[in-house]
């Protein structure tokens, strides 16, 4: 860890890690679901969390989450529908988890790779 800095957000102290002069990474836990029936793209509050956990929503189909290409990004992605989710950047390719099932993926600037088997 390069540097690190605690910041406020609405009222919520987050810790932020910073790796060089890569976007940082708060140590929390993004909760969210698909809003609708589509493939959708992370916001930043989203992905700048190491922790990704993906609720059901609406999805009646697998669906991709779009997180940025970002060398060294890693996280611990949780699949809580019932659909398999394919966690991918705008281009390269992506790790696909299964329903119910976690992973920790990593990014190398291109592509999304598994660390971790689904468990």
């Amino acid at each position: 860890m390069a540097n690190s800095q605690v910041t406020s957000n609405n009222g919520h102290i987050k810790a932020i890690r910073y790796r060089g002069n890569r976007a940082p990474l708060r140590h929390a836990c993004a909760t969210f679901a698909f809003p609708t029936d589509a493939n959708y793209t992370a916001t930043v509050e989203q992905y700048q969390c190491l922790t990704l956990s993906i609720t059901a929503g609406v999805i009646s189909a697998g669906r991709s989450i779009f997180l940025p290409l970002l060398a060294e990004a890693e996280y611990w992605v949780t699949n809580n529908t019932a659909q398999t989710v394919t966690f991918i950047g705008a281009t390269g390719t992506g790790v696909a988890v299964a329903t119910t099932k976690s992973a920790r993926i990593r990014c190398d600037g291109t592509n999304y790779i598994r660390m971790s088997a689904d468990a």
